[in-house]
């Protein structure tokens, strides 16, 4: 990592920069947008300035507090791995609650009746239910 990119924490470490932590810090969000598709993850123009003091608080902590050295150490990998993980975790979110949000229109639309989901299937045969997952509609089965 170039000098230019590197500071000295207050017990002489080397560290990421301000500069360097806030690239960073706003990159994880554009990336977690490029990947999960979710346009409200980039930092907005009109956030820069509420997202850049928040980053800025973040680097202090982790200037001063022992446990969150790991953010702004150069030779850390923790980010890295952390964002694989996150965006993973915020994909899967997002399909779930979109399968969810299908079944709760696909239901409250048709009003209450007497006959479970799937009613009128042959015995035996699993339920379907459409949902729509990453913007197309599949059909999801589970146990009648």
């Amino acid at each position: 990592m170039p000098e230019g990119e590197l500071a000295r924490a207050p017990d002489g470490a080397l560290v990421l920069s301000r500069e360097q932590f806030w690239l960073n810090f706003r990159g994880m969000f554009e990336g977690a947008g490029a990947l999960t598709g979710l346009q409200s993850f980039p930092i907005a123009e009109a956030e820069t300035d509420r997202a850049r003091a928040t980053a800025d608080i973040f680097y202090d902590l982790a200037l001063t507090t022992t446990w969150l050295r790991f953010l702004v150490d150069p030779k850390s990998t923790w980010a890295g791995k952390a964002f694989v993980v996150g965006t993973f975790v915020l994909g899967k979110a997002a399909a779930i609650r979109a399968e969810l949000m299908a079944r709760q229109s696909n239901t409250s639309g048709r009003g209450r009746t007497s006959q479970p989901a799937g009613a009128g299937a042959q015995p035996g045969a699993p339920a379907r239910e459409p949902a729509h997952v990453d913007g197309q509609v599949v059909e999801v089965e589970h146990a009648a």
